[in-house]
């Protein structure tokens, strides 16, 4: 039985199939000159997104860094040691409120003592030597910081790819080096940085796009790059834009954004003022009842006898 498709110019007729297998060559040039010019639209795109998070990363948050720094200082200095302390006194509540859970001991006050006896001794794990936290509340230091993430090291590259990176990069440097500029490019300095960077991480995947990206920005006539590697080219930089849009979208909610364009800093101050005040009387509340609570667990003291006639 015959294989048929339907005839589009003909509705309701069918067609066999052929049996044509040879090879159509398409001139790819038109394909080509497409590609490129969407290509182009993308990599136009991604320059705006960059220079825009540019400005928020080095004006707007430092300038808006400083300010807070200038008005704020000593209210955001209590904010964070209050802070400090909360966090140090509730995990010693939670410690206690575990050991009579799990009946190591019935009295909270056997516990606490057992805990700040563990912490004179250093046992590990705690920070403190067995000072009780509700002595000295202005003597607590800053919460321990995160430990370090190893740096991660290059993958060792295979004799294969070794070559094809050194070709690549003489080929980028005859083209980006700033001593074959006439004059001063922004995006050639980009490239060129960007060169710099996927050289010395050997990042051979980086480097293709790269020299696809030189072939597409320079006049079409020389350009060598073939429509698929156009095509992947644009895809990944589309990805690219797609998250730095999406971290923008982030940062227009950050009070930094535009910040050097605010006119109103008397009035937002107040307002930050009216909210930190806020923070920092729950903050106070909090910590006042964290005390209260750690206090109450407090050896009693008993008096000694008087012996004196």
């Amino acid at each position: 039985m015959k294989a048929h498709v339907r005839n589009r110019n003909i509705p309701g007729q069918t067609r066999p199939l052929s049996k044509d297998l040879r090879i159509v060559l398409l001139h790819q040039t038109p394909l080509r000159e497409r590609a490129r010019a969407e290509c182009l639209r993308e990599v136009a795109r991604l320059e705006q997104l960059q220079a825009s998070w540019h400005h928020f990363e080095n004006i707007n948050r430092p300038a808006f860094e400083a300010w807070m720094a200038a008005t704020f200082a000593p209210i955001l200095t209590r904010i964070r040691e209050n802070s400090t302390l909360i966090r140090t006194h509730q995990a010693l509540i939670q410690k206690v409120y575990s050991r009579v859970f799990w009946g190591e001991t019935r009295s909270y006050r056997k516990a606490y003592a057992a805990i700040l006896a563990e912490m004179a001794k250093g046992a590990p794990g705690e920070t403190a030597r067995g000072k009780d936290p509700t002595d000295e509340p202005s003597a607590a230091g800053p919460p321990p910081s995160a430990e370090p993430q190893p740096a991660r090291g290059l993958v060792p590259d295979s004799p294969e790819q070794t070559p094809r990176i050194k070709e690549i990069y003489r080929l980028l440097v005859r083209r980006l080096h700033p001593d074959t500029q006439t004059e001063r490019n922004p995006r050639v300095m980009s490239l060129w940085h960007d060169v710099q960077a996927a050289y010395e991480s050997h990042d051979l995947e980086r480097l293709e796009m790269l020299l696809t990206l030189t072939d597409i920005v320079s006049d079409s006539s020389q350009a060598q790059a073939g429509l698929g590697e156009i095509r992947s080219l644009t895809a990944h930089l589309r990805n690219a834009v797609q998250e730095l849009a999406r971290n923008l979208q982030d940062a227009r909610n950050d009070p930094a954004w535009d910040f050097d364009t605010r006119k109103d800093l008397s009035t937002y101050a107040e307002a930050l003022d009216r909210e930190f005040q806020h923070d920092l009387a729950a903050q106070e509340h909090t910590l006042t009842e964290t005390v209260r609570i750690l206090q109450s667990w407090r050896p009693l003291q008993t008096a000694k006898p008087n012996h004196s006639r």
